[in-house]
C-alpha cells in the first residue's frame, strides 16, 4: 500500500519501472461535474417536492380545504433549502483536488487504495480522449466510462506519447 508520499507532483520514475505522479483536478472541469452533481440532485429532490405539491393539492380539492397545503409547502421548501447548502458546502469553492496516479508498461492506474483504485490495461482500453489545454486524458474500457487522468502541464507530452503508444490499433484516440 503507498502513501501520498510516494506520489510526487510531477511524473517520476520509480525504482520498480513504475512512474507515479498525483495531478491536480482542473477546477473547470470540477465545476463541469459539480454542476452536473447539483442539477441531478436539485432536480431529484425537487421532483419529490412537486409530487408531494400535487398530491397535497389533490387533497386539498377533494377535501375542500387548502388547510393542508402550508404543511406540505413549509417541508418542501426547508428540504430544497438544506439540499442546496449542503450541495454548496460539498461541491462549491474547493480548488483544485489531488488525485494519485501510476503508470508501466501493462496499465494505468488511477487511484490510491487497493478499493479505491481503477486499472486500466492498455489492451483493453477502447477509446481515449485527449485535451492538451486541460492536461486531461481520458481512457475508457468496452462496456465503461471515462476515467480522466490529469497530468502536470510539464510532463503532458511524455504521459500521452506513453499511453497512446501502447494502445491497441483499434482504440479510438480523440483529441479535444
Amino acid at each position: 500500500m503507498y502513501t501520498s508520499d510516494d506520489f510526487p507532483p510531477r511524473v517520476t520514475l520509480s525504482p520498480d519501472g513504475t512512474y507515479r505522479w498525483t495531478g491536480i483536478y482542473s477546477e473547470s472541469v470540477e465545476k463541469q461535474e459539480n454542476s452536473m452533481v447539483t442539477k441531478v440532485t436539485l432536480g431529484s429532490v425537487g421532483g419529490i417536492c412537486i409530487f408531494f405539491i400535487l398530491m397535497g393539492t389533490a387533497l386539498s380539492l377533494k377535501g375542500g380545504s387548502w388547510d393542508i397545503m402550508p404543511a406540505v409547502l413549509i417541508p418542501c421548501l426547508v428540504i430544497m433549502a438544506i439540499t442546496g447548502v449542503i450541495l454548496k458546502l460539498f461541491t462549491g469553492g474547493r480548488g483544485g483536488t489531488e488525485k494519485a496516479y501510476e503508470m508501466n508498461e501493462y496499465y494505468v492506474r488511477w487511484g490510491q487504495g487497493t478499493r479505491t483504485s481503477i486499472f486500466f490495461d492498455y489492451k483493453k482500453i477502447t477509446e481515449v480522449r485527449i485535451s492538451r489545454e486541460n492536461c486531461l486524458i481520458e481512457l475508457k474500457k468496452r462496456a465503461g466510462y471515462f476515467v480522466p487522468i490529469f497530468v502536470p502541464r510539464e510532463d503532458f507530452r511524455f504521459v500521452n506519447d506513453y499511453i497512446t503508444q501502447r494502445l491497441p490499433g483499434t482504440a479510438k484516440v480523440t483529441y479535444l
